[in-house]
């Protein structure tokens, strides 16, 4: 079952668009890159192998005072190598010192993601590759590179 049908529509936090229930799942290396052109993202960027990362076997939460982030952190040295290349190579605006690897789940509403935090499922502490690097722009406009 996935996890997001087990979250109570009432708690989502959705007064726009890219909020609620995670519709695009994706583990972000680097947030708020300089960078307008992707194709020089990845020309620079060179060849990148598939990346291992592990699921943790518990889900976390974010919270802000406009929402809670239901999320499950991961592990794994490749994805932290792929963050730290970004941002040597990039010029970033990002508020977050320390990286956390992470998926998001959902947004929901302040004080409500604490419900949430023994949700399980099959894949939780499970290894995968993420095959495919995705650079989205500042309006969500997504290109592909493939991983191999």
């Amino acid at each position: 079952m996935k996890l997001t049908t087990k979250i109570d529509e009432n708690d989502l936090y959705k007064p726009e668009d890219g909020f609620g229930v995670e519709t695009d799942p994706h583990v972000t290396v680097k947030y708020g890159l300089h960078e307008n052109d992707h194709d020089k993202v990845f020309t620079t960027l060179g060849k990148i192998s598939p990346v291992t990362v592990k699921f943790k076997t518990k889900v976390s939460l974010f919270e802000n005072e406009k929402y809670d982030v239901i999320k499950i952190n991961l592990s794994g040295p490749d994805i932290r190598a792929l963050n730290k290349r970004v941002s040597d190579i990039f010029e970033c605006t990002d508020g977050y010192p320390v990286y956390t690897p992470h998926s998001t789940i959902a947004y929901v509403k302040p004080g409500t993601g604490h419900k949430y935090l023994n949700l399980d499922s099959d894949f939780m502490g499970s290894e995968f590759d993420l095959t495919r690097l995705i650079y989205s722009d500042s309006k969500s406009d997504k290109k592909y590179k493939y991983l191999k």
